[in-house]
Order: structure tokens, then C-alpha cells, then sequence
């Protein structure tokens, strides 16, 4: 006779099979890591909170305000906290549980977005609303980036960086694909409270898998004892005279500075004044600007380790200048997306290999601090929304896009003729 338990052993037996079969596909094969598994689903609910909030606020923003330049900027503000938070709290990644980190983070994501929500329902958002908003949230986002890049590297063995890398970073930009388009249409389907729901319960289903997570051995260890203002200082020491980390990051940099925000800030105000069109619209142009990223991400998955990293970067970079330079010509909307699909692919390639490249360099007892010292140079970002808003105000979307596109191209030209090295990093 058979027990009651076999058909729960049957059951289970017939679960990790399909888990072993599922991880024998190349761009798949980190995902047979238990905890790689639960961080990639967190990552999927956070990152489809973010699109959603993006389309939400980026298009309410301009409701408001009616201004090109406050639009921009007020998507930059998210990227202010990096300054700041970013260091400190890299302090205490390398010093504190991650995993309670973690929680922490989605917990405050939770409190953040109900608080704005119940400022829509009620008919009551201003713009300082959305800014306050996008600063705090963007403050506790940087943080729980940086716990999540410094997590990948313990969970998942040496082999498999770039795959996991590539697949977490699918979450971001598969979700770009579907979310946008989605949250556009659902704005002008049932306005913007309803919609922002959607990113509020995101959250709390992330915060429940998050539970899940074990993180066994060192990923849940510390690995400093200092005084915190030492702690961050040896994390500065060490990115200063690892000169390759930096040499490295300075491509994602600008394309921060140059080209994220013309997606990311202007987009409002360029699908407004060149496509006389509205959220939708607006959501099916970030909707491509994901799906190239996704296909960028697999891509970069199936092929695994690739040696001359930077120098992929740079032919990425000058690929995403062509591709914004050629959109920014463009007046009819489905050759747009296409074109808006390939440079986005390209772009991710530069963000994948960069954040695999850095994190197989450094050490794990400065991997917090490091990471968020790295991060803390996207605050360049609200420079570049200022930047763009500000052409774009004066002389229009399309302008501030050709403009945008040239600086970069000087920018990265310069910087390759005079940092030759780049060329043979690996």
C-alpha cells in the first residue's frame, strides 16, 4: 500500500525534474538556482512597479506642470539620492544581513507608493507630490539595487555571472516591453489611482517571495568590522587603485548622462509634440525601448563569457548614438519603435557587461560599498534631464535629441582616443 506522502513525492520529484530540464537551456541556466530563482521573481514584481510607476508619474508630471523642462526633471530626481544614500547604505550591505536589507527596502517601496496612491484617489497630487515622491523612492530603489547586484555574485558560481546578470537585468527591460504599453492604456482606460494600484500590489507580492529567500553562507555574513566612516573610506581607496572598474564604468556613465534621459525625461514631451499622440503612445515607445532590451539581455545570456568586454561596450555606445541620431529624424510611429528597439537592445549589452565586468573584479568584502560608489555615478542622470529639458524647452523635443546624440558622440570619441586602454580590457 502505498503512503500518503508519495503523491507530495511524486509531485515534488516531478517539479525539480522540470526545474533540471528548464536549467539545461544555455540562457536559462542559472535559473536552477533556488535563490537566484526567488531574487529573479522579486525582481520581476519591482521592476514592473517601476514601469508602472514611470508612465504613471512621467505623464501625470506633465498634466501638472505643462513644462518640458519639469517633466524631464522630475524623472532625474530619482537619481539625486545616489549621491548620497548610495555610499552610506554600501556601508552597511557589506555590514548587515542583506536579506533583512532586502525586506526593509520593498517594505518602504510599500508605504511610499500607498501614501502617493491615496494622493491620487483623492483628486489632490501637486508637483511637489511627484517629485518628493520620485526622490525618496528613488533613495530606497538605489539601495535595493545595490543589494541585489552585491547578492548575484554570492549566489550564483563565478561561471554563471553573465548569464545571471543578463536574466536579472530581463526583468527590468522584459517588464519595459510589456508594463508601458499596458499602464498607458489602462491611464486612459480607468485614470491614473486604479493604474498605481497595480504597482502598490506589485510591491507586496515582492516583499512575500523576498520572504522565501534563504541566502545560506556568505551572501548573509558580514564582511567588515570597522567604524562606518572607514568602512567607506577603504571602499573609496579600493576603487581608486582598481583604475580598470572605473575606466569600465564611465561607458554606462554617459549613457546616463546622454541618452537615458531622452527615454526615460523627454519622452513625454517628445510624443506630445511629434507624435501629437498620448499615454498610449507614450507606453508603446517605452514598450520597445524594453523589448530591445530584452532581446539585448538574451542575446548576451545564450552567448556566456565574452573577453574583450569594454571593447564590445564602446562599439555598443556608437551604435545607440546612430540609433537615437536616425529616431530623432523620424516622424512616422511604427518605424520609430523599430528603430527605438535596436539602439535599446545595444544600450543593455554596455549595462550587462559592465556590471558583470566590475563585479568579477572586485572582492567580496567591499562589494556593497563598491557597487554603491559605482552607482552613486548615475547621478549624472538629473544633470542630463536638466541638460535635455532645458534645449527642449527652448528649441524643441527633436532638437534636444540631435543635440543629446552629438554631445555623446564627442564625449565618447574623446574619451577612447585619450583612454586607449579601454580597448583591451577584459
Amino acid at each position: 500500500m502505498q503512503s500518503a506522502s508519495d503523491p507530495r513525492q511524486r509531485k515534488a520529484a516531478a517539479s525539480k525534474g522540470f526545474l533540471r530540464s528548464f536549467g539545461r537551456i544555455p540562457t536559462l541556466r542559472s535559473l536552477r538556482v533556488r535563490d537566484f530563482r526567488l531574487l529573479w521573481i522579486t525582481g520581476w514584481c519591482n521592476n514592473s512597479s517601476l514601469w508602472v510607476e514611470g508612465v504613471v508619474l512621467g505623464w501625470l508630471t506633465y498634466q501638472v506642470t505643462q513644462s518640458a523642462l519639469l517633466t524631464t526633471l522630475s524623472v532625474g530626481m530619482g537619481a539625486l539620492p545616489s549621491v548620497v544614500v548610495g555610499p552610506l547604505g554600501g556601508v552597511y550591505i557589506d555590514r548587515w544581513d542583506r536579506k533583512a536589507l532586502l525586506r526593509a527596502c520593498i517594505a518602504a517601496h510599500i508605504v511610499l507608493t500607498a501614501a502617493l496612491t491615496a494622493v491620487i484617489f483623492a483628486e489632490a497630487v501637486v508637483a511637489w507630490h511627484i517629485f518628493a515622491y520620485i526622490f525618496v523612492n528613488g533613495g530606497v530603489r538605489t539601495v535595493r539595487m545595490v543589494i541585489e547586484s552585491s547578492l548575484i555574485p554570492n549566489i550564483v558560481p563565478s561561471r554563471l555571472m553573465t548569464n545571471a546578470f543578463s536574466l536579472f537585468l530581463l526583468t527590468a527591460s522584459f517588464t519595459r516591453f510589456i508594463v508601458p504599453v499596458v499602464t498607458g492604456v489602462a491611464i486612459r482606460l480607468v485614470d491614473f489611482g486604479p493604474t498605481m494600484t497595480v504597482a502598490l500590489v506589485l510591491y507586496i507580492f515582492a516583499l512575500v517571495v523576498t520572504l522565501r529567500i534563504q541566502l545560506k553562507g556568505k551572501a548573509s555574513q558580514q564582511s567588515v568590522s570597522g567604524s562606518p566612516a572607514s568602512d567607506l573610506v577603504e571602499g573609496i581607496r579600493y576603487l581608486v587603485q582598481e583604475k580598470r572598474i572605473l575606466a569600465i564604468y564611465i561607458l554606462p556613465a554617459m549613457l546616463m548622462l546622454f541618452i537615458a534621459p531622452v527615454n526615460m525625461g523627454l519622452m513625454p514631451v517628445y510624443v506630445d509634440e511629434v507624435f501629437q499622440g498620448g499615454p498610449e503612445t507614450l507606453g508603446f515607445i517605452i514598450g520597445s525601448l524594453g523589448l530591445g532590451m530584452t532581446l539585448g539581455t538574451l542575446i548576451l545570456a545564450s552567448l556566456g563569457e565574452m573577453r574583450y568586454k569594454a571593447r564590445a561596450m564602446v562599439f555598443a555606445c556608437w551604435g545607440t548614438i546612430a540609433g537615437v541620431l536616425l529616431f530623432s529624424q523620424m516622424t512616422f510611429l511604427p518605424a520609430a519603435l523599430v528603430v527605438v528597439l535596436t539602439y535599446s537592445g545595444l544600450m543593455m549589452m554596455v549595462y550587462v557587461l559592465a556590471s558583470t565586468a566590475v563585479q568579477a573584479i572586485m572582492p567580496d568584502r567591499v562589494r556593497g560599498r563598491v557597487t554603491a560608489l559605482l552607482g552613486a555615478t548615475f547621478a549624472v542622470f538629473p544633470f542630463g534631464t536638466l541638460m535635455v529639458g532645458g534645449v527642449a524647452e527652448r528649441f524643441g523635443a527633436q532638437a534636444a535629441v540631435v543635440a543629446t546624440a552629438v554631445a555623446f558622440g564627442i564625449c565618447l570619441l574623446v574619451y577612447t582616443t585619450v583612454n586607449r586602454r579601454i580597448w583591451s580590457l577584459e
